[in-house]
């Protein structure tokens, strides 16, 4: 549980961290050129409203991969139960 915590900070920490990038060149582009901005604004624009969606999907294949490595308790219990009837 604290792995994925640990995880899902990481993550929020590494999405916050692409915001303040991409505001950081979208503010250098507007001093350096209009240029620029006009080929590179929709593409940033574009980026930011999907980060909320890779990061949901990002989200869900890393719960789907962790969930296959986890065993079912139920299979879990069924172990258990064969180890000690073959030790007696």
């Amino acid at each position: 549980t604290s792995s994925f915590v640990g995880w899902l900070i990481g993550h929020i920490l590494f999405m916050k961290w692409v915001g303040l990038v991409l505001g950081w060149i979208h503010q250098n582009n507007s001093i350096r050129s209009n240029v620029l901005i006009r080929s590179n604004k929709y593409l940033v624009s574009e980026l930011r409203n999907s980060m909320a969606r890779i990061f949901s999907i990002l989200l869900f294949i890393t719960c789907v991969y962790y969930l296959g490595r986890i065993p079912s308790p139920i299979v879990t219990k069924k172990l258990k139960k064969t180890s000690e009837t073959e030790e007696r």
